[in-house]
């Protein structure tokens, strides 16, 4: 049976890695931080003829399109999105889910494993 253990070590060190991989994608894609300071550094307000607080209203409308599932349309107040567009986003979307999925499932394991580790 020491592959077994082997075996579950392994598998327990690959949930905790997948859990800080896909936490660090979910605390980088939810910085909306980082979009509001390239959004004032490069003006792109004035490069689509909005203000600060309408591009960010548009970027909080696509972030809720990506982050939660039951929103199942993308729509924003001035942009219409071509086909292409909306099937890259649909695309997107489902890989947030994914990682979404694969947080909320190490979480579970690593927890059990840290708590196993500390005792």
């Amino acid at each position: 049976m020491v592959w077994l253990n082997k075996f579950k070590n392994a598998a327990q060190w690959l949930s905790l890695y997948l859990w800080l991989v896909s936490g660090t994608i979910i605390v980088t894609i939810n910085a909306s931080w980082l979009y509001f300071a390239n959004a004032v550094g490069q003006k792109l307000g004035a490069t689509v003829n909005l203000t600060l607080g309408r591009l960010m209203t548009n970027y909080y409308q696509l972030l809720a399109y990506l982050n939660f599932p039951w929103v199942p349309k993308l729509t924003m107040n001035d942009f219409t999105d071509s086909t292409s567009a909306l099937v890259h986003f649909a695309d997107v979307k489902n890989l947030f889910m994914l990682d979404y999925g694969v947080f909320i499932v190490t979480s579970v394991v690593v927890y059990f494993f840290l708590a196993a580790t500390t005792t």
